[in-house]
């Protein structure tokens, strides 16, 4: 099987199953907007807020980790949904493969059957002559 990594850590919103390599365990807040501060802690991007903390932020800086929060969001929702297109086509390409084998064996019973009707037909007409 094929399995995507990603180097970033996992961001999961409320109601998204783990992301590959995220555990089900992971400590995420349950409400259905999380705080900024878990956004970017969630997202490594934490140790990039001001030392007297993320009240002391400015809207300017606000709107810059925002700014890099979204994409990591966004490649983390394309990434699971790039990972369950993955895995139906894996599911699809082995049930063609099963159905190319059963086609395989259709036709190798029918040039078996057509083989021995020739051999059959042969040994009629070799009997029925003098």
């Amino acid at each position: 099987a094929f399995f995507l990594v990603a180097r970033m850590p996992a961001v999961r919103r409320v109601g998204m199953k783990p992301s590959i390599g995220a555990s089900a365990e992971a400590d995420v807040p349950s409400p259905k907007r999380l705080k900024l501060a878990d956004l970017l802690d969630l997202c490594g991007l934490q140790s990039e807020a001001p030392a007297g903390g993320l009240d002391a932020l400015s809207v300017d800086e606000c709107k810059r980790l925002c700014q890099q929060l979204l994409p990591r969001v966004e490649l983390q929702q394309e990434l699971c949904r790039v990972g369950r297109e993955q895995d139906e086509l894996a599911r699809e390409l082995e049930q063609k493969r099963v159905d190319v084998a059963t086609l395989e064996a259709k036709m190798q019973a029918h040039q078996l059957l057509k083989d021995v009707r020739m051999r059959v037909d042969s040994a009629l007409k070799m009997m029925g002559e003098p």
